[in-house]
């Protein structure tokens, strides 16, 4: 049933992807383009308010990023890392540590939509799993004066976040926890507080 299913949407976005325009940019660092980057079409219109441009993202694109997250985070977990946007030019990207399985995938799911695939150090579900020890350990941090406010792992498979009031301080002490070479990467959060 769920093949059938993932077999549906995927024609559904080869279908209805646009595949007028000029064709596209390189990819970004250590990437491959899909062959729709070469068919893809115009980008969408910019919503201008008084402060900011933006740009939306279309319907084929949500689609297609929602099927490559499930796929990834199931059948190729041993290689997703996650996904970007990239709306004012109308493509995804795909970070995934190298699988020629998961790249071929990604092409033919893609049909004419625009997506980079990009290399990732490290898998989500590795990254997830770095997160929930961390998480897990949060009494531990509590008792040890490390309060970490703000944690997760990165789109890109580069690293887990870890938000905390003071990171200079809170980085040796996970280094030591967790190891030297751990993916973790520190920046400044302060926590909540009451009015």
């Amino acid at each position: 049933m769920k093949r059938g299913l993932v077999a549906v949407a995927l024609m559904a976005v080869a279908m209805t992807a646009g595949c007028a325009g000029q064709g596209s940019d390189e990819a970004g660092p250590g990437g491959i383009e899909t062959p729709g980057c070469s068919q893809q079409g115009p980008a969408p219109e910019p919503i201008v308010t008084a402060d900011a441009t933006m740009f939306g993202t279309t319907q084929n694109m949500s689609d297609l990023l929602e099927v490559l997250r499930v796929q990834g985070e199931g059948r190729f977990a041993d290689s997703f890392a996650g996904l970007e946007v990239i709306p004012e030019r109308n493509r995804g990207v795909v970070y995934r540590v190298p699988s020629a399985a998961f790249d071929t995938f990604i092409a033919q799911a893609a049909g004419r939509q625009c997506m980079e695939i990009r290399d990732a150090p490290h898998t989500n579900a590795e990254l997830k799993a770095l997160h929930q020890r961390i998480m897990d350990d949060s009494e531990y941090w509590q008792q040890h004066g490390v309060h970490i406010n703000m944690s997760g792992p990165k789109h890109d498979g580069t690293a887990v976040t870890i938000g905390t009031d003071d990171p200079a301080a809170a980085e040796p002490k996970l280094r030591q926890r967790y190891g030297p070479d751990a993916p973790l990467s520190f920046e400044k959060a302060g926590g909540m507080t009451a009015d």
